[in-house]
């Protein structure tokens, strides 16, 4: 439906499947860490868990 600019407004994103979990996960592979660090960090990752419903 036209606005008052005559132009026809976007439609709202809707999420599909809001039940929905979308999963991440992200891995350091390189950066300025100290070398102790390294060592006693073999792998540096995080899992980031966001739900269908959620917004950013």
């Amino acid at each position: 439906m036209p606005n008052r600019t005559g132009r026809i407004a976007p439609k709202k994103a809707t999420n599909p499947c809001p039940n929905a979990l979308y999963v991440l996960e992200v891995f350091l592979i390189e950066g300025p860490i100290t070398e102790e660090f390294a060592v006693l960090n073999l792998v540096v990752s995080r899992k980031i868990e966001i739900e269908g419903s959620n917004t950013l």
